[in-house]
């Protein structure tokens, strides 16, 4: 399985740990901003190149600040990649409506 982890602070760094030792992950796609120190099976990757050269991507996991959780998880949705999202969901209830609105009609999973 491929996972995409969008952010990679604290929690993100939290998340790889976990990640890491699953011995079905094959591979890690990290999106965040500034360049990172990789580890086996992980690649950096930038949304502009999500669309460019589309590849498989099983989860997503958004550890952004929480005022990008929406667009990203929204993204993801779309593309029918089920999202976890760390805390809050989002910052307003319309949001969590469309997010809600978009995994249903996709067949997702959307998790906090």
């Amino acid at each position: 399985m491929n996972i995409a982890i969008v952010g990679f602070g604290t929690v993100g760094k939290h998340y790889l740990e976990i990640l890491k030792k699953f011995k079905n992950v094959k591979k890690i796609y990290i999106i965040n901003d500034e360049p990172i120190k990789l580890i086996k099976n992980c690649e950096q990757i930038s949304v502009k190149k999500i669309l460019e050269y589309k590849p498989h991507i099983d989860f997503a996991i958004i550890c952004t600040p929480s005022g990008l959780h929406y667009q990203y998880a929204k993204f993801f949705l779309k593309k029918r990649i089920s999202t976890l999202i760390e805390k809050p969901l989002v910052l307003s209830l319309k949001h969590a409506r469309n997010l809600i609105s978009i995994k249903k009609r996709n067949k997702t999973k959307c998790w906090v």
